[in-house]
Parts: structure tokens; sequence; C-alpha cells
């Protein structure tokens, strides 16, 4: 879909060339510098030819003589090349000679008796191939070192053995009916017996293959056969081509290597034959159906992509793309012209002829229409030859090298243009412009006028672009080497202006809407054109030239989007990406492909500095899309959110961007257009939820404008409410990754309810203005709600019973419901007809819901609902229903509770009637024993005076002081009470003191069993001494102080002693592991982590992870991530593997990743312990200075304090402080200069101990 368009063309004559030239002068040969646009040429000065001289030509048209000899004889040249490493250039002449120059010095390096018809030097200039006048074939080396020299026979014509068994012979071919259907169409009608052409001149060809390997030779055999051979880089024979009738002597092997090219007449016509590297046939197109002429020669560019063709008055440029060919420009040349394409730039070449040459540069284009809506129509135009291919994409995906519509031309175009609307299209050509107006929105498409405008013809007119409807502008190069802009007014066909711009242009391109254009310079300089002022106003310097440009006009500001040869993009001087392929500047959006084969999109805000640019990595960006390899931007069509790509192969493929599609949808709902918006998700498959996400507030006041625009199907309502989800879209599946760029109004995410609130929303306003013509909907709002409103969406269908409406809604409500659920539902209203009606058009099995329907018509209203109720399993319902019948079925009532367990309910039925209340509390309290809830149990039981009962529950919920309480209660005799009541206590006690309750349980030693030592003794062992000594007083028992509290008092020292002296010697061999193992881990943290330790190690590995790594690293072995884990980001590991690695984490076994971890973790262990003792510490050694053991206090209070003092240092060593963490100490990190791989750890907290000052 591309044309080829010419950006420069420099003409230069012999006279400008070098000083001292003649009219007799004439150039002999021109080369490319391949390192510069330099072009050598070899003059020969006199008449005779004898004066030879090497002019070099720079391209900005400045020459000099590097050097100049006299020939031995006149002589022709047959092949001159450039080295750029070495800046010699070699001159093969006619006689033989080989000449050098390098550094204004010529040397005949060698000479080849008989002469040299043909020469040509390898792609990577390392061999020379020549044919010699004495026909045979000599490759050299680049010293002129032979290689291999071989002769022509006709015996090679054996190498390639093509079988001929008589296929044109009539005697072969069957002849009778339906012959010709039956012909096998890989069998020629005709066999070639290689009849020379009627133009052969007998020249010889050399066309080397693009990667040097092999060259083909091309010359007439014996007078009569035209042979191209094909020789190794050795020169060994390799094929001879077949037989081709009227074989003509251009060839050119194609750089690429599939094909070789040469020119045949037949039927008085040119064909283009390819001929693959084994000699066969392989397709080709007709080149000329004109007349028949001579081909001077074939040439291809160094990418394969164009082939030049020259003829005696003219030289042709084709192209290729889905197996179709090309005629894309064509350019009048003197006779006997040669093409030269530039080795490094496949863009650049020129025609030589005796008498002057011409430096031309190419660049493709994609000639199409307006991108503005309305007019994004798509429409493509493709130069064909004398043929006008065009296409509206929007209307007819046609990929070539189909049209839609094609037109003849007068002329091969130059360049195409089209105007806004797609409705004109401009031809220029060497004689002028054609205006072409057609109407493609027919069928068929048709041309509705046509009109010639005559331009100048000393103007070399190059380019054309639609400055609006009536205006056509055209570029072209004045004889003074600058450029001019002619304006065609298309209303009186002829020229209305004409703009002098005082500096050559490259391209230029129209700003849509402005009237203005931009011009691009040959060194990259931005100019601004303002057509009905003629002001030129110079805007930036691009470093490069660049082969693409386009002016958008954003805020009254001009952008310019630039794509230079070597894939770099700018947003006027800011380089927005590099590695790009293709781009399409539209309204408000630019697109680009890059060389990973990712589309991507920009949003054109206010200034080109605030672009957003996403990058690679972008996976879930909407602005990035992942492409076919090599695909190529045709156009986008705004309109429909589309972008047409074309593959490389050249077939079209459409897409719809989300980056696009999304973007219109915003925009729609920012208008109000929520049709548009709907019916847009709806075609692109978007979530509907985003036509609220975007916007809640407006959305919900926006509900009457939502449903009069969709109104005109209820369906598009019902989608609308079937897809709400209580999730934000905009978050979780379309964030906006460049919200600045796009109006939105300001609201709040939408809040937990959404779903419901849209509902309850769309409801309310149907109910009172839309309710006899969208029931539907408003059934639909019921039924989406979470969880479905069934009963008011029956209650509703209840109301239209008798109406036509009925039955329709029966029907939807079943097919957007559950009908078993919608069954059970119908049924739970009480409205038996109503519940008949959706079994049936459920198709239930009637015997499934008949005979149940037809017991309940028999029943009572009250026993009905009963049955109703608890047949749903709405048993609280169905109690209310018994509770409601009277004290008659209070029996029932009973058994319902206790089967289904009803129990707190029927007590707030019968909360005013005492008497079932307590049979209820009774029934309840059995239950509570049995479900093992004593404490309840014990409660009800005694609520209702069953004083043993409640005893026993008590005891067995460990509550003994309402255990004993209830046991004091029980009526009967005093003493057997009380003797019940010691035993009873005395095994409470006894349950107590197991469950290290020693309080309780001297309590009820002080006041049941009255045993006070016993008592005191238990306060002791709960180191409550100061309660144990105040006990022993109120008691008057003074002796217990000595003969209890003392020994309890030097037992517990003893054990806290011992307590301290464990917590110091674990303190100080962790403490002092953790710092051994941060030292290690700083000295060398690899071994440490890797697990190897040696110390004649490599120290000059690299430690970068590689695919073929096998030693774990500081990442995964720490975390136990395989390296393909690593690499990927996912996580497999199982959750047995977790709980593995769990496990590991817990043990901390010496030597692993895991050991300081678990040491940290261990001393915050013990400084919690430290703490929980703290109060006990602190109470013994107030209680040893109180009894008179002085020492025994000052020593305990020493140890407590030493391990305080240790347990602060370690607090302040073991967990330092990182930057980033909190207040309190929270955070995750790495400890610095601790070593990588432990994570941070909050510092524990250590409760200062108070000592006491009198010891």
């Amino acid at each position: 879909m591309r044309n080829l368009l010419e950006s420069s063309r420099k003409r230069l004559r012999l006279v400008d060339i070098a000083d001292g030239c003649t009219p007799e002068s004439r150039i002999l040969a021109t080369c490319w510098d391949a390192a510069s646009t330099d072009v050598l040429a070899v003059i020969a000065g006199e008449p005779d030819g004898l004066s030879l001289s090497l002019a070099r030509v720079q391209d900005d048209g400045s020459s000099h003589l590097e050097s100049s000899w006299a020939a031995s004889e006149p002589t022709e040249a047959r092949d001159l090349h450039h080295f750029s490493d070495t800046l010699a250039t070699i001159l093969v002449l006619r006689n033989g000679d080989l000449v050098k120059i390098e550094d204004s010095s010529v040397e005949i390096v060698g000479t080849v008796d008989g002469g040299i018809i043909a020469a040509s030097w390898s792609p990577d200039e390392e061999v020379l191939a020549l044919c010699t006048e004495q026909g045979s074939v000599l490759l050299m080396t680049r010293d002129f070192d032979p290689i291999h020299e071989t002769n022509f026979s006709v015996d090679d014509l054996k190498a390639s053995k093509h079988v001929n068994v008589g296929w044109g012979k009539a005697e072969t071919q069957f002849q009778g009916k339906g012959a010709k259907a039956m012909r096998d169409p890989t069998v020629p009608e005709k066999v070639d017996h290689g009849i020379a052409s009627q133009f052969e001149t007998g020249d010889v060809v050399i066309s080397w293959r693009g990667d040097g390997a092999y060259f083909a030779v091309s010359r007439l055999d014996v007078g009569k056969r035209r042979v191209v051979r094909t020789y190794s880089r050795e020169g060994v024979l390799d094929s001879v081509s077949e037989p081709v009738d009227g074989l003509q002597h251009a060839l050119s092997w194609r750089p690429s290597g599939n094909i070789i090219c040469a020119v045949r007449e037949m039927n008085d016509q040119l064909d283009m034959v390819f001929f693959e590297r084994n000699g066969l046939r392989h397709g080709g197109f007709l080149l000329n159906n004109d007349s028949l002429r001579r081909v001077n020669g074939l040439a291809w560019n160094s990418d394969s992509s164009i082939l030049a063709v020259s003829f005696s008055d003219k030289t042709q440029l084709w192209t290729t793309g889905n197996y179709h060919w090309y005629l894309k420009l064509e350019f009048s040349t003197p006779e006997s012209s040669s093409v030269c394409w530039h080795p490094e730039n496949p863009q650049r070449f020129m025609i030589s002829s005796p008498g002057l040459f011409t430096n031309h540069e190419l660049l493709w284009t994609t000639s199409a229409g307006a991108t503005l809506e309305p007019h994004d129509w798509g429409v493509i135009s493709i130069t064909d030859g004398r043929e006008l291919k065009l296409t509206p994409l929007r209307i007819a995906n046609v990929p070539p090298p189909m049209s839609l519509a094609s037109f003849p031309t007068e002329f091969v175009p130059r360049d195409t243009a089209l105007s806004s609307s797609g409705s004109s299209v401009a031809a220029l050509d060497a004689g002028g412009v054609s205006i072409i107006k057609w109407d493609f929105k027919k069928r068929p498409a048709s041309m509705k006028s046509s009109q010639r405008i005559h331009l100048d013809d000393s103007i070399h007119y190059r380019q054309t672009v639609f400055l609006d409807e009536i205006s056509l502008c055209v570029l072209g190069d004045s004889t003074n080497s600058t450029s001019l802009i002619t304006i065609i007014s298309l209303q009186d066909e002829s020229v209305s202006a004409e703009i002098p711009l005082g500096f050559l242009v490259a391209t230029v391109a129209a700003v849509p809407g402005q009237g203005a254009i931009v011009c691009q310079g040959l060194d990259g300089s931005i100019y601004s054109l303002n057509v009905a002022s003629a002001n030129v106003q110079p805007l930036f310097k691009l470093p490069s030239p660049c082969l693409t440009i386009s002016g958008r006009m954003t805020n009254s500001e001009l952008s310019v989007f630039a794509l230079s040869n070597g894939g770099k993009l700018y947003a006027n001087e800011r380089l927005l990406a590099s590695s790009v392929t293709s781009m399409w500047a539209s309204e408000g959006m630019l697109a680009f492909v890059t060389s990973q084969h990712i589309l991507k999109f920009v949003k054109l805000g206010s200034s080109v500095d605030d672009l957003n640019v996403p990058n690679d990595a972008a996976i879930l960006d909407e602005r990035c899309r992942n492409v076919e390899r090599g695909a190529r931007i045709v156009c986008v069509m705004p309109s429909i959110y589309s972008v047409v790509l074309q593959m490389p192969r050249g077939n079209l493929e459409t897409i719809y961007p989300r980056a696009l599609v999304l973007d219109g949808i915003r925009k729609s709902i920012v208008k109000k257009d929520y049709r548009r918006a709907f019916l847009t998700c709806r075609q692109h498959r978007v979530d509907l939820n985003i036509l609220h996400d975007l916007s809640p507030d407006a959305f919900l006041r926006d509900i009457p404008t939502i449903i009069s625009q969709l109104s005109s199907k209820a369906e598009f309502i019902d989608l609308v409410l079937s897809q709400l989800r209580d999730e934000d879209v905009t978050v979780t599946m379309y964030p906006d990754m460049d919200a600045s760029t796009v109006p939105r109004p300001a609201a709040s995410g939408p809040a937990p309810g959404k779903v419901n609130n849209i509902c309850e929303s769309v409801i309310t306003y149907l109910r009172e203005h839309m309710l006899p013509s969208h029931v539907q909907n408003i059934i639909t709002a019921y039924c989406c709600k979470l969880p479905p409103d069934h009963e008011a969406s029956l209650g509703l269908i209840s109301s239209l019973k008798g109406s036509d409406r009925y039955d329709e809604a029966i029907t939807h409500i079943c097919f957007l419901s559950d009908v078993n659920k919608l069954y059970d539902t119908a049924l739970g209203t009480y409205d038996l007809e109503l519940a008949l009606t959706i079994a049936q058009r459920a198709q239930k099995d009637p015997r499934e819901y008949l005979p149940f329907l037809q017991s309940l018509q028999k029943m009572v209203p009250l026993r009905r609902q009963f049955v109703i109720d608890d047949h749903l399993g709405r048993h609280k319902k169905a109690l209310q229903g018994l509770h409601a019948m009277g004290d008659p079925v209070f029996p029932e009532v009973e058994q319902y509770v206790t089967k289904k367990a009803l129990y707190q309910d029927a007590l707030g039925l019968y909360r005013y009637d005492t008497e079932k209340l307590k049979k209820l509390t009774a029934l309840y309290a059995d239950y509570l024993v049995m479900e093992n809830r004593h404490r309840e149990a014990g409660f009800a039981y005694e609520n209702l005076g069953r004083h043993s009962e409640a005893s026993e529950s008590y005891q067995k919920a460990g509550l003994w002081r309402e255990c004993l309480f209830s046991t004091s209660q029980i009526p009967g005799d005093a003493e057997a009470t009380t003797a019940q009541l010691q035993d009873l206590a005395q095994s409470l006690a006894s349950e107590l003191i197991e469950l290290k309750d020693y309080t309780s349980a001297a309590q009820i030693n002080f006041d049941y069993l009255k045993n006070v030592s016993e008592g005191v003794r238990l306060l002791c062992r709960a180191s409550k001494f100061s309660e144990a000594m105040r006990m022993a007083s109120v008691h008057r028992e003074p002796s217990l102080l000595t003969e209890v509290i003392d020994p309890c008092l030097i037992d517990s020292l003893a054990t806290t002693s011992e307590l301290l002296a464990d917590c110091r010697s674990q303190l100080t061999a962790q403490t002092t592991r953790v710092l051994e193992l941060r030292e290690k881990k700083l000295e060398d943290p690899l071994a440490y982590f890797d697990g190897t330790i040696d110390a004649d190690a490599p120290d000059d590995v690299s430690l970068a992870p590689t695919n073929a790594s096998t030693s774990a690293s500081l990442f995964t072995r720490y975390t136990g991530a395989t390296l393909a884990t690593a690499l990927t980001g996912a996580s497999r590991k199982t959750a047995k593997n977790r709980r593995k690695e769990e496990r590991k984490r817990a043990r901390g076994k010496k030597g692993s990743v895991y050991e300081e971890e678990y040491l940290l973790n261990s001393i915050r262990r013990l400084i919690e312990r430290v703490n929980s003792t703290r109060e006990e510490m602190q109470h013994l050694v107030e209680c040893l200075y109180r009894r008179g053991m002085r020492e025994s206090a000052v020593g305990l209070q020493r140890l407590v304090e030493e391990l305080m003092g240790r347990l602060e240092k370690a607090v302040e060593v073991m967990f330092p402080k990182v930057e980033g963490m909190g207040e309190r100490g929270e955070g995750v990190g790495v400890v610095g200069g601790v070593g990588e791989g432990v994570p941070v750890q909050s510092p524990p907290v250590l409760e200062k101990f108070e000592s006491l000052s009198l010891v």
C-alpha cells in the first residue's frame, strides 16, 4: 500500500563537474563512495579519449579532480569501484588494463591479454570477476592475484540436465474433446529453444548474488543462444539456464538471492523473467506492452525492494507486494544512460550518461486520506504504472493488488494526493496534474469528473498535497537549485500563486484545517508555510532528515511528528521513541509500530513535552498491542476505532486496538452520548461497567438520559443491567494510563452496593415514568440486584394478571433466574396460581409439584402458610405460623422447636406466657447440656429453681463460686447439705490445683475447708507472698510466717536465680553467634549464602545470572526459588514445599540461612519471658527484704539488674534501627551493615525493672 516518492533530485552536467571539459568530453564510468554520498566519475577529456581524469562530486554539487593521466590508446570503461577502507579506486578498461588510483597517484596494476568485455566486484569487495575477449572467466583477489580461470564452452550447457520429453510437439499432445481443460498447468504450451533477440548486441553482463557466494554471467553462445551461467565464488560452474527465446543481455541477481532477473521478447512485448540458481524459470511479469525495445540494464537496490529497468529514453522503478509487480516511478533519461544504486542507502541512486548524471533520493510513503472525523474513510491511493488504484478501507478492506476502483492516467504518476473528504484525487506526473473526482459510496464506485492542469515544463515537480477541497499545493525544484510551492485553484483550473522558498525541500505535509503546510529541508530543518500570506517561518532542525513528516495543530500549537530513516520518532525536537518502523498521526492520537513488533499509542495533549510514551514492558497498558512481525501502519480510522496494518507478504489486517476503543468510549461518555458508548462496548466486547465506573455520579444523574437513548430496544437496557458488578473496571480492567490528556468529570470511585444503587435508580425512574412499556426492564433490574429481589419482581408480575404482558413477564423472569429458586420464591408468596404458572413455564415434571399444590389448596390459610414455610426451610417463619394458630397446637410447637432447635425464637414468641415459657426454657436447658454448653445450662436450671442440675452444670463449666452457691440452695437436711458442700469444696480445690489456679484453691481452703496452712501455702505457690502474710495475720497464726512463708520464699529465690542464670547464659551464647554470623556475611557473602567455603575459589567469575547457571544465587538460595522462577517472577511452590520451608525456618539449623533469624527470634522470646516474670521478681525482692533476708534480696536484685543491662545492650546491637522504619520499629528491609538476606525485625520492648532503693 506504499508508493515511491522522490525526495531530492540533483542534476549535474559534465561541464559543471570539472574545469576544462569540452563538449567532446564524456563520462566513461561512475560509482559511489560507500562511506559518504560522494560520486566518483572517470572523464575522457579529449576527442581521442587519451586524457583521463577522476573527479569527485560531493552531495552539495561541488567537485574537484583527484587525479589525471594519459591512456595509451582510446578505450572504454568496464567497471569503476571505490574502496572506502583504503581510499583506493579501481578502474577496469576494455583494453585489459587494471588502473589503481590512490592518493592522486595512478598505477596500472595489471593487464589482461586480449581485453575485457565485462567486470564486476563481489559485494564484499574481495573478488573481481572478469570476462575476457578470449571467451574465459577470470577471478582475481583484491590484490589482483588470480584465483581461477575457465573458458566458456558448449559443453557447459550440459551442466544443468534440462530434460526435453517433447511436450511442445503435436504428436505428444492429447487432442480430444476437453483437452484444453485437462491440460497440466505446470506444462508449458510452447517449449523455447533459445532463439536470439532481435536487439542482440553480444554484450556480456556479470551479476553477483548479495552474499557473494555465486555470480551469474549472461553471454551469447555460438551467436544464436544467450545463456545465463552461474558460477561459485571459486569459479566452478554451478548451473546453466534453460533455453529462453528472445532473451536480452540485461541481467541482475536480486541481493536477497532468490531470483535472477532477465528480459525476454515475446509476442511483441517485453517480459521480465526470473531464473533460480539452478537455471530453471521461476515466474516473471509483463514489463512493457507498448512496443519492443532494447533494455539497457537492470539494477537492484541493496535491500532488494526496488528494481530499476533502464531503456534508451527512460528508467523505470518496479516494486513488488503480494506477488504483484508495481511500476512506481518513471524518469526520462538521455540515451546510453545507466543506473547505479548506492551500496549502503537503498533509497539513493544515480542515472549517468556521457554528458550528465542525476542523483535521486527516494522515500516510501502511504498516500491516504484525512483522519479527521467524519471524513476518515481510510482512502488509499496506489500507483501501478499508468493506473491509479483507489480503495476506501472503511467501506471495503480490499487487499492489494486488488482495489475497489482503478482509473487510467496519461503518465506514470510521480505522486498522488487525496482531499480531506477523499472524493478528489490528484495525480502529479511529468506533464502536469490530473484531478479525478469519484464517488466511492456508490456501488460500483465510479468517476464523476476528470480535469487536467498543465504546469511549467522547466520546473521539476515532485510532490503534491491538498490544502483544502479546492486548493492544491505542488512542490517543485526550479533551475536555480531551490524549491518552490505552486498553488493550484481547482475551481479556476489554473495556477493561482507560486511561492519561492529559497532552499531545497525534501518533503511537505499539509496541516489539516489550518491552510498551512510543513516543509522539511534536505538538512532536516522544519519550516511552516502559511499559504495565504506566503510567510515561511523556520521552526526547528531535526538531527537528521526524516522520511515521513506530519503536522497537527493541538491547542493552537503546531506539532510536527517526523520519522527518520534510522527509526527515530520525533515530536518537534523531542525524541519520542527509537526503532520505529512506521507511524501515523491522527486527531488526538499518535500511533507507531516498533521493531519489537509492538503497536503503541500516544495521546496528544497540549504540548509535545507532556506526551507520555509507554514502554515495551507495559503488558497491561491499553496503549500497547503486539502485532505480527514486520507489520506496518497503513491508516488509522478513529471514527470506527480501527487501524489497518499491512503484513510483510502484502495482505491487510484490520484491528481495533483497545487504546482507540476506550478513548472513543471515554469521549462519548463525556459528551453524554451513552448510546454510542454502549454500541461501541457491545461491538468490541468491552465490559459495560465502564459506562458507570468512568463517572459514577454523572451516570446516576443521567439515568433518564441513558434510558431515553437506549429505549429503542428493551434488550439494550437489559444488557447494561445484567453485566453490572460491584467492581471498578477502570481500575481492574481498563485503567486510563494517560488520564491527564482526556477530559473526565471529577467523580469518586464506585462504593460498595454499586449494583443495587443503579438497579434502584432504574426501577424508581421506570416505575414513575415508563411502567407500562418497560416492565421487562424493571423485572431485569429486580433480578440483577445482589441478591436478586425475586419477591418484588413476582409482586410486580402478580399485579399484571389479566393483561397481555403477564405471560411475557413470566417468560422473561424464567429466562433470567433459576426456575427452581423462582418456583420456591413464588410458593413463598402463598400465591398458588403464580407458583403453578411458573412451574408450568419452567417445564417441571407435574408429578413433582401438582400433588403438593393440590394438598395445599385444601388447607386453611394459616396451616397452608406453615406447611409452605416448613417446605421452603423458613423454619422461623413456620414457627410464627404455629404460634398464630393458638394454644391447641402448643404440643406441636414443642415438638417443632425441639426438632428444628428454634429455642431462642420460641422464647421470644412466648415471653409473656409464664407457664409455656418455663416449659420451653427447660427444653432449652436440656439442649444446652447435650451441646456441652454447661455455663448457659446452669443459668437456665438455676432460673427454673433446679439447683441440683445447676450445680452439676456449674461444676462442669468450671464456675466454682456458682457451683458452691447452687449446692447450698438445694433443699434438704442442713447437716447433709453441709457435708455435701465440704466434699464438693475439697473436690473443687483439687481440680483448681491441677489447673494451677492456686489463688482460687486457696480461697476455697480459707472459706469452706478452714485449712489456713494449706491456703497460705497455695498463695505462696502463686507468688502472692504479701497476701499469704496478710491471711496468716487475719487468722492469727503467726507461726505460718516461719513454717510456711519463709521456706517458700527461699525456694522461690532459688528457682528465680536459676532462671536468671539460664537467661544470662542463653543470651551470651546467642549474641556471640549472631555477631559471628554477621562478620562472616560481611567478609564473604557469596560463600555464606551459597554454602561454598573455599579459600582458593576464583574471584573473577561473573555473578550475572544466565540460563546455564546451576549454582544458587544470593536471591534464589535465600528464597528457595529456582532460576526459572526468578527469571519469570512466578511462584511455583506447592503447599507441601511451603510447609517444608516453614519447618526449616522454625528449626533454624546451624549453618543455614535461617540461623540468624532463628537466633533473633529466640532473643525476642527471652525478653518476653523476662518481661512476664518482672513483677514476680520485683515482688520477691520486696518480700525477702520484709522478712529480714536482706542479703538474699540484694543478690537477687543485682542478678536482675545485670540481666536487664545485658538485654538492653543486646537489643541495641541485635535489632538496629534502619532508615525507613516506622516510629514503632515496623518495616521490612535489609539490615545495614549486617548482611543481605535477613528481614528487618522491629526491636522488642524491654519493660523497666523498678529496683528497691533500700537494698
